[in-house]
C-alpha cells in the first residue's frame, strides 16, 4: 500500500474514532459515591426532550417505557417518548386520539390507568365517577370505559376534590392500591402553615382490576403530625399538608408509603440577595422567579434557600389497613416523591430540594425505608421537582427529572427533560496487605 494512502487512512480512523468519542462525551460527569457499604453512581445525565417539562414515566414488563411531559406550562398539551431498551434509546411517541398513559399493569401484561378527579356521581351520596383506560399493547393504545369510587361521605367530603394524583400498585396477592389525595373542610388545629384546607391522603383498593374501588384507610394528615415530626415542618416555610403520595409494597408485603408537604407557591423561603452573580446554575435574577408574595426585584440575584420541608413516611404490615403515624424524613424532602424497589434495594428519590426551585435527590434504604443513606443530588438543576424513578434492573435506577429556569416557566426552549442511569453494589472489602 502507498505511505500516502496509509497515512489516509490512519488520519479518517482517528478522525472517525475522535468523532465518535466526542459524540458521546456528556458535559455532565458520571459521579460515585461511598454510602453505608454502598457505592453508587451517578451517570452521566442525557437530554432526551427538549422544550417540555414536568416528566412522568411508565416502566412496562418488557424494559419499554413511556414517558410524558407538558409542552408548555403544568397542565399544557403532552408530549411523549418511547423506549424499547430500558432507557438506552429513545423515539417520539404519537398516541391516539383520547389516549391516556397507563400507571399500572396487571399480570397478564395489560395495562390501566385508573381516572384522575373523578367527579361525584349524583343521587349517589359517597360513589365517584372513575375514567378507566385499559391498554392490552403496553401503553401504544388505550380503550376507554367508566367505574366506581366510593369514599364515606363524612371522610371524604364531596364537595371537595379528590384526585389519583400519586401511583396506583397491583399487590402480591392481585389487588389495586392507590393512595389518594384530598382536602380537609377546616383548617387542622395549630397549623396556620396549612392554610384553611390542607391536603390530607387516604387508601383506596380495588378486587375487580380497577372497575370499582373502595375507601380503606386514612393514611396521613396535619393532624397526624407530632413532636419532631411537626417541628420539621415548622421551619418557615407553608405546606400543603400531606399529598403527591407514592406506594410500593416490599418482599415481605409490607408497603411504604412517601408524601410531599411543601407549599412553595405561597411566600417561599429565598437566599442571600446580591447585585452580581458567579454561577448561574445556582443563582436566579428577580424577574426570573415568580412573581407573587414575594414580589423581588429584577435585577437583584437571588442564591438557594434553605432546605425545603421534609417528605413524609409511614408504613403498613396489613396491606393498607392501618398505618403507623408519619414522620419527617430527615433525608429526602421537596416535591413529588417517588420510590422504586428492585426486590432488595429501596430507592427514594425527590425534587426541588431548595427554591427556586433546585435539585433533584435520591436515597436508599437496605431495611424496607426505616434507615436511609444520606441524600445524593443527581440533578443540581433548577427543576419544576417532578419526574419518575424506576428499577430497570437489580442495583439499577433510571431517575427521570427535568431542567426548568427559568421560573416563570416561559421560555421553554431553554427547558429540557433529562434521564440518568444510577447503580447501587455493595462495596467490596478491601483486601489485607
Amino acid at each position: 500500500m502507498p505511505q500516502y494512502l496509509a497515512l489516509s487512512l490512519a488520519a479518517f480512523s482517528m478522525a472517525l474514532s475522535a468523532g465518535t468519542s466526542l459524540a458521546q462525551d456528556s458535559p455532565f460527569p458520571a459521579r460515585t459515591y461511598e454510602r453505608d457499604g454502598l457505592t453508587i453512581t451517578v451517570g452521566s445525565p442525557r437530554m432526551i426532550m427538549r422544550g417540555p417539562m414536568f416528566p412522568w414515566a411508565m416502566l412496562f414488563d418488557d424494559g419499554s417505557i413511556i414517558v410524558i411531559a407538558s409542552s408548555v406550562e403544568e397542565g399544557g398539551a403532552p408530549a411523549y417518548i418511547r423506549s424499547t431498551d430500558r432507557g438506552e434509546t429513545w423515539r417520539p411517541f404519537l398516541p391516539p386520539p383520547g389516549y391516556c398513559i397507563p400507571n399500572v399493569q396487571l399480570a397478564d401484561g395489560t395495562s390501566l390507568n385508573c381516572s384522575s378527579a373523578p367527579p361525584p356521581i349524583a343521587d349517589r351520596p359517597g360513589y365517584y365517577q372513575t375514567a378507566r383506560y385499559e391498554s392490552k399493547d403496553r401503553g401504544l393504545s388505550a380503550t376507554f370505559t367508566s367505574g366506581t369510587l366510593y369514599m364515606p361521605p363524612e371522610i371524604c367530603s364531596p364537595e371537595k376534590v379528590h384526585q389519583f394524583h400519586g401511583n396506583t400498585i397491583r399487590t402480591a396477592g392481585g389487588n389495586l392500591l392507590a393512595v389518594l389525595q384530598g382536602m380537609e373542610t377546616e383548617p387542622a388545629p395549630g397549623w396556620p402553615e396549612g392554610g384553611q384546607t390542607p391536603y390530607k391522603c387516604y387508601m383506596v383498593k380495588s378486587t375487580d382490576e380497577g372497575r370499582s374501588w373502595n375507601y380503606i384507610a386514612h393514611v396521613a394528615s396535619l393532624r397526624d403530625l407530632e413532636g419532631e415530626t411537626a417541628a420539621a415542618l415548622k421551619t418557615g416555610w407553608r405546606t400543603w399538608g400531606a399529598c403527591e403520595a407514592h406506594i410500593t409494597e416490599l418482599a415481605d408485603g409490607r408497603l411504604v408509603c412517601v408524601m410531599r408537604t411543601l407549599n412553595d407557591d405561597l411566600q417561599p423561603l429565598i437566599g442571600e440577595a446580591t447585585d452580581s452573580y458567579r454561577d448561574l446554575f445556582q443563582t436566579l435574577r428577580g424577574a426570573d422567579i415568580y412573581k407573587g408574595s414575594l414580589n423581588l426585584p429584577d435585577d437583584t440575584f437571588y442564591s438557594l434557600s434553605p432546605p425545603t420541608t421534609p417528605v413524609l413516611i409511614c408504613y403498613s404490615d396489613d396491606g393498607g389497613n392501618h398505618w403507623t403515624k408519619p414522620a419527617a424524613m430527615r433525608e429526602a424532602r421537596g416535591c413529588m416523591p417517588q420510590l422504586a424497589y428492585d426486590g432488595r434495594i429501596l430507592a427514594l428519590s425527590s425534587g426541588a430540594l431548595h427554591y427556586p426551585r433546585w435539585g433533584n435527590g435520591i436515597v436508599f434504604s437496605l431495611d424496607g425505608g426505616h434507615s436511609w443513606t444520606e441524600l445524593i443530588n443527581y440533578a443540581p438543576y433548577f427543576t419544576s421537582g417532578y419526574g419518575s424513578l424506576l428499577s430497570i434492573a437489580p442495583g439499577r435506577f433510571l431517575a427521570i427529572f427535568d431542567y426548568a429556569a427559568p421560573q416563570p416557566w416561559k421560555d421553554h426552549t431553554a427547558h429540557w427533560v433529562g434521564a440518568v442511569e444510577i447503580t447501587v453494589e455493595h462495596r467490596k472489602p478491601s483486601s489485607g496487605p
